[in-house]
């Protein structure tokens, strides 16, 4: 028999406490708050007070078409990579996040040969958090000509 999370709480640095899901909440719209948070590091997160998180979260799910974003996920889930990163044979840069609940960094190590990897400190959605970093580091390992 399914069951189903009525409430969730995100626990962030200091203690921060964050509700993420109430009882009685749309389930589909709480499995969204979910993604959202489980992609973000605690120190994000602890960054915001209750009532600003909330909104974050709210505006983030109602602007996002989620229809790709699941048929992404069942991709995800379907497919093992590692046969075809074994092929690649240029040069690499894996960049993986410190925080991530969603791929750990682990997930990436000896993904690709002699690939350069660089941790950021950040969760899964290092695009949000760390968007200077990650322009960056990419920036530097493929320098524009």
């Amino acid at each position: 028999m399914p069951f189903f999370i009525d409430r969730l709480t995100q626990l962030g640095h200091e203690s921060a406490v964050q509700t993420v899901a109430s009882p009685g909440e749309h389930r589909q719209s709480s499995l969204h708050k979910l993604l959202l948070v489980s992609g973000l590091s605690p120190a994000f997160l602890s960054a915001f007070d209750e009532f600003t998180l909330n909104g974050i979260t709210e505006n983030f799910i109602a602007s996002t078409d989620w229809s790709p974003v699941e048929q992404t996920i069942k991709a995800d889930l379907s497919v093992d990579v590692r046969k075809y990163a074994a092929r690649i044979k240029t040069p690499t840069l894996l960049i993986t996040a410190k925080h991530d609940q969603i791929v750990p960094p682990a997930y990436s190590e000896n993904l690709v040969l002699d690939a350069k990897t660089l941790e950021l400190d950040s969760g899964h959605l290092i695009f949000l958090e760390q968007p200077v970093e990650l322009a960056s580091a990419i920036l530097s390992f493929y320098p524009l000509k």
